[in-house]
């Protein structure tokens, strides 16, 4: 299945459940489709990113903010890594720009690839990292 197939498939999941208006399509090239979202979360923000590719591996994405001091890493790698040693769904890392990070990887062949699934995971994965994670990692970005 191509990424545009999916893509297609995505929104009217997207539609169905009445979250389309709030996701835009970023970023479109020959191989995926990048579509973002922006939603309060604590104080903050929180970038919702879903990734689209011709392969079995579509993640969503949640940027949580920015790691300005450099001399807060090693606690914040310390955090995330906690986390990722208890948590089966989410994987929380910090990417090349420094943002904090979690990641939900949705994995199926093109055959298999189901976007009401795909989709139905947006919220609970939302909902563990506003309830669970968000404040414990603000804690050490402000600590």
């Amino acid at each position: 299945m191509s990424y545009i197939t999916k893509k297609n498939e995505v929104l009217r999941a997207l539609e169905d459940i009445e979250l389309r208006q709030i996701f835009q399509i970023t970023n479109e090239h020959e191989d995926g489709v990048l579509m973002q979202a922006e939603q309060n979360m604590g104080n903050g923000k929180c970038v919702i990113s879903l990734q689209l590719e011709n392969r079995a591996f579509n993640g969503i994405y949640y940027s949580l903010g920015r790691l300005s001091n450099m001399g807060k890493k090693d606690n914040m790698l310390e955090l995330l890594n906690s986390f990722n040693e208890e948590n089966v769904m989410l994987k929380f890392y910090i990417d090349d720009d420094n943002s904090i990070m979690s990641q939900v990887m949705y994995i199926a062949s093109d055959a298999n690839f189901n976007a009401d699934e795909y989709v139905s995971l947006i919220g609970p994965a939302f909902g563990s990292i506003r309830d669970t994670y968000y404040s414990k990692i603000m804690r050490v970005m402000w600590a």
